[in-house]
């Protein structure tokens, strides 16, 4: 909605804060699309590594899309690149929706 201003101004900081909110909670659409914006440089800085990162923790939730994102961006990485976003993804550790008090 707010990156492409369907049906609300155009806020494409309010849109990466949207995706990256949703990514880090595990949703694996928003990985992706999160990637994608890494990938293009479309509301963030570009940045290859980490648009791999997010298409691969989404493809290991079976994100189908992801996985042809993947092959692109390699063919397109070097593969000291691709071993850190690799790394990355490995390390993720999705935060919580909710918090827990006693």
């Amino acid at each position: 909605m707010y990156l492409n201003g369907e049906g609300v101004p155009e806020n494409t900081q309010e849109a990466v804060r949207l995706y990256r909110s949703a990514a880090d909670q595990g949703f694996a659409l928003s990985q992706n699309d999160l990637g994608y914006l890494y990938a293009t440089g479309r509301a963030v800085e570009q940045n290859y590594v980490s648009a791999l990162m997010w298409y691969d923790l989404a493809a290991a939730q079976g994100d189908p899309r992801a996985l042809n994102n993947i092959a692109y961006m390699k063919e397109r990485m070097s593969t000291q690149q691709v071993s850190r976003a690799e790394q990355l993804a490995e390390a993720f550790q999705p935060v919580s929706q909710f918090t827990l008090q006693e």
